[in-house]
């Protein structure tokens, strides 16, 4: 969540994360509903494997009802399977990203240069090129976001650095 707040506006940030998963009522209520059945359960002598397995099904009925979690998951796939059909040549090894930059020289894309660069493992470079990439509408900001969110998780084993890590010194 660091990184995201580290890119966007505040007020984005809050909103994105808020906006994350199955709203926090829901999340509140199954966990209320699971103690006082854990409790009731405990002093009607229920098996305690019975009762754990109904824990976690309880709290994991918010997570099933969220429907727009679910359509963003299918969208993200939908996505990932239409990069792939619109760039069926994009490397997907460092050894083959290495020879399309070399055959690649100039892209039109900074994005896309990027993102070979990232698969070649040359995250520097990649970083130095988002870093210059235009940053002119709402779309270009969050792709850019997106990618050094990435990028951070390439290089620091976690997509949420907190405070102290590489990024902040």
């Amino acid at each position: 969540m660091t990184a995201i707040r580290r890119r966007l506006l505040p007020a984005t940030a809050r909103h994105l994360i808020a906006d994350a998963g199955p709203p926090r009522p829901w999340i509140v209520g199954a966990f209320a509903v699971a103690a006082v059945l854990g409790i009731v359960f405990t002093y009607q002598r229920v098996s305690p494997p019975i009762i754990a397995v109904l824990v976690v099904l309880i709290v994991t009925i918010p997570a099933i009802l969220d429907t727009d979690g679910w359509r963003i998951r299918l969208g993200m796939a939908w996505l990932a399977r239409e990069q792939r059909r619109r760039m069926p040549d994009l490397p997907r090894t460092p050894r083959a990203a290495d020879r399309w930059l070399a055959q690649h020289t100039t892209t039109d894309s900074p994005l896309l240069r990027a993102s070979v660069l990232m698969t070649a493992g040359r995250n520097a470079d990649a970083r130095q090129t988002l870093e210059a990439a235009p940053r002119e509408t709402a779309e270009e900001r969050a792709r850019i976001a997106r990618m050094l969110a990435a990028l951070d998780r390439l290089e620091t084993g976690t997509l949420d650095p907190g405070p102290g890590s590489r990024r902040d010194r």
